[in-house]
């Protein structure tokens, strides 16, 4: 529109796009025009006319239908579709081909050669032309495609069914080895393959390249291969370690293998690489650097040191010809290379979440494509990157309180004030919280950790879930603190106070009362106590009396069973000094009979007198009631109470009787015969007015 009239201009754009009907349309501060368009989507095009970027429903947009188009102050353009609304972040480090549709599957590795982009894929080997949008399979290539590089300028694809060589659009087959993972330079016009149970050679031979035997006596996965300065073969081997091998002069056989293995360390996604010249082993936690003149394998190495706290996903390690190595971690991509003025090195962390990247663990890619640009493959496409470029400003990024809800248990929530502190009911102890930190990126993740402080101080573990709650809280003060974290980034901490207030039987007239009561129970307790222990005073002295009574009674049970013991033992002493008394008596009777019989002399007679002396019955008698006083000193007033009659010589008659004797041992003691202690007898029994079935001696011993 010059003011008169429109003219038609870049006519080449205009059959480029063909007739759509363009809604609206914004500049860039570049001089690019960004079209919204209905059928085509977004269009972005430079100032002379060249398409720069078309986006659309087979790449990010949800349709094709752009209703309108507006761009924010961080340089987003904001797409209101026909069903939905998009975001493109035109200054992105990243460019991305989503394969939504299953167009070329997911890329395990890539080459770039000009104006040709070669994609390996689980579906084949893809090339795609620049400036055109579609993927071209390369006849022949149909399966998985592990590898793709140019040696020597030749492009090699290492294929499920052999080895590749590629020109243009254009495979042919040079080895049939079944499955190449991966073929590196050995020598001058000599490469080296590792395959699926293997290695092989191929060797140009006048400008062709043949396939040489396998090696007869090595059948291990050759995923990873390194040959050093004295051609020496170095193999990765995720289950038996590293191999170091000698070639013979034929490279049909391994003339030396030394197997290093790591005991400590899984092997499970391992890798062998060349960095700086130096060979690394690398699992998913350590980084081993071999030592050559010790010949082993440490991990004391600076790349160890500089990876132990990252969480790395794989032991995959990829290293460019720009001196760049790449690892695999949760949150990115690791980038290290040397540093500009030391000998150290400077890592990076590209944040692109695992959880977009979703390739197979242990089969990460990245590739240099010679314009300052990485691809890398994914499980369904592809995206590019450019390191030199800023990614991201993530210092601005702010979280912020966006809803806050309490309510009671089994009822519906109600929505507070977020703005000033809360006090609420104990009843509504049921509190939650919704929170954001706003990012436009697509492949980061925004992560949460929050902590209820008066409920725990301890910080929750990051997560993406922008939502936390707390049920059944105890009364009190608390502060509810997020924080969210993107990339490494930590934002401020936002914060909410609130009180739960105290339950009515917490309330401060139910703490009154409580403590009333408590008085009045204790009260109560201690009268209680009391008693008890007023009856069990009297208790005890009862317990007391009886334990003195029962004291008192062994006491005089003891001095009983001593006075018994006493009286046993003068009995015994009685009856020896009676029987002693009675053999003497007896004694003295025979000689005395023997005498009489002898001649009558005066010395006979002396001696005659000397025995009646001895015999006298006063004298037995006297000796006897002494010793029976002693032994039984109440028996004679007991008898003497019973049976007043009684004269003094039957209480003798009595005391023999109670000895238990015989008529014929109490004759000696009486000095009368035997028969006339029987009468003695007759008559006692008669003065004690004895019945005939009675018995004398029983009868004075049970008095």
């Amino acid at each position: 529109w010059d003011g008169q009239k429109l003219s038609q201009f870049n006519i080449a754009l205009s059959n480029t796009l063909g007739s759509p009907n363009a809604l609206d349309a914004i500049d860039l501060e570049n001089g690019d025009i960004v079209l919204g368009t209905v059928g085509k989507g977004i269009i972005q095009v430079d100032p002379e006319g060249q398409i720069v970027n078309i986006f659309d429903q087979d790449n990010i947009l949800m349709n094709n239908t752009v209703l309108d188009l507006f761009l924010d102050d961080s340089g987003n353009v904001w797409a209101g579709l026909d069903y939905g609304i998009s975001t493109i972040d035109l200054s992105s480090t990243f460019t991305t081909f989503q394969d939504n549709r299953g167009e070329i599957g997911s890329v395990y590795d890539s080459y770039q050669k000009d104006d040709l982009l070669y994609l390996g894929t689980n579906q084949g080997l893809y090339l795609k032309r620049k400036n055109e949008k579609g993927f071209e399979l390369i006849a022949g290539t149909n399966g998985q495609v592990w590898f793709v590089e140019a040696i020597d300028g030749q492009v090699f694809c290492g294929h499920n069914n052999g080895t590749y060589l590629i020109e243009g659009n254009t495979a042919t087959k040079i080895c049939d080895r079944l499955g190449t993972w991966t073929v590196k330079k050995y020598s001058e016009n000599t490469y080296i393959q590792g395959h699926y149970n293997g290695i092989s050679f191929l060797k140009n031979v006048g400008g062709r390249l043949e396939a040489l035997p396998m090696l007869s006596d090595f059948q291990h996965s050759s995923k990873f291969i390194e040959v050093d300065k004295d051609a020496e073969v170095w193999v990765g081997n995720e289950h038996k370690g590293v191999f170091r091998m000698t070639m013979n002069d034929s490279l049909t056989r391994a003339s030396k293998v030394d197997n290093y293995t790591f005991e400590d360390e899984s092997g499970i996604t391992s890798s062998i690489f060349k960095f700086k010249d130096t060979l690394y082993y690398s699992t998913v936690n350590t980084i081993f650097q071999l030592r050559e003149k010790e010949d082993l394998f440490s991990k004391d190495n600076k790349l160890n040191k500089l990876l132990k706290n990252q969480r790395r996903i794989s032991g995959k390690m990829i290293s460019d010809s720009r001196d760049h190595l790449w690892g695999f971690a949760e949150q990115g991509i690791v980038s290290i290379e040397p540093a500009g003025l030391s000998e150290n090195y400077e890592l990076d962390l590209i944040f692109v979440n695992q959880a977009f990247r979703n390739i197979a663990i242990g089969y990460e890619n990245i590739q240099d494509l010679g314009t300052g640009e990485f691809l890398l493959g994914v499980a369904n496409g592809y995206m590019k990157l450019d390191p030199s470029k800023t990614i991201g400003n993530y210092d601005e990024v702010a979280i912020s309180i966006d809803a806050i809800s309490v309510g009671a248990v089994d009822s519906s929530s109600v929505a507070v004030n977020k703005y000033s502190a809360g006090d609420f009911d104990f009843s509504r102890n049921n509190i939650a919280f919704n929170f954001s930190a706003p990012l436009h990126e697509k492949f980061l993740h925004v992560n949460y950790s929050y902590r209820l402080v008066g409920l725990s101080n301890n910080w929750s573990e990051w997560s993406t879930n922008a939502e936390a709650s707390f049920k059944n809280l105890a009364f009190g003060d608390y502060i509810f603190e997020v924080k969210a974290k993107v990339g490494d980034h930590i934002t401020d901490v936002a914060t909410y106070n609130f009180s739960i207030g105290r339950p009515v039987y917490l309330s401060t007239m139910a703490v009154i009362g409580y403590f009333i009561l408590f008085l009045l129970i204790l009260y109560a307790v201690h009268l209680l106590n009391k008693r008890h222990h007023r009856r069990n005073l009297a208790e005890n002295e009862r317990a007391l009396e009886m334990k003195n009574l029962e004291a008192e009674q062994e006491i005089i049970k003891l001095r009983n069973e001593k006075l018994e013991q006493d009286m046993a033992n003068k009995n015994r002493e009685l009856a020896v000094s009676t029987m002693s008394l009675i053999k003497k008596n007896e004694f003295l009777a025979s000689i005395k009979d023997k005498l009489q019989d002898s001649e009558n002399s005066q010395e006979v007679t002396s001696v005659l007198k000397k025995i009646d002396k001895e015999t006298s019955e006063e004298d037995n008698w006297k000796f006897f009631k002494k010793a029976f006083s002693n032994a039984d000193k109440d028996f004679f007033k007991k008898m003497k109470a019973k049976h007043p009659e009684l004269t003094s010589n039957d209480l003798k008659l009595c005391a023999y009787l109670r000895l238990n004797l015989s008529s014929k041992e109490i004759a000696p003691l009486l000095n009368i015969s035997v028969k006339s202690v029987e009468i003695k007898r007759y008559r006692l029994r008669k003065k004690m007015d004895l019945d005939r079935e009675t018995n004398l001696t029983e009868y004075i011993l049970s008095l």
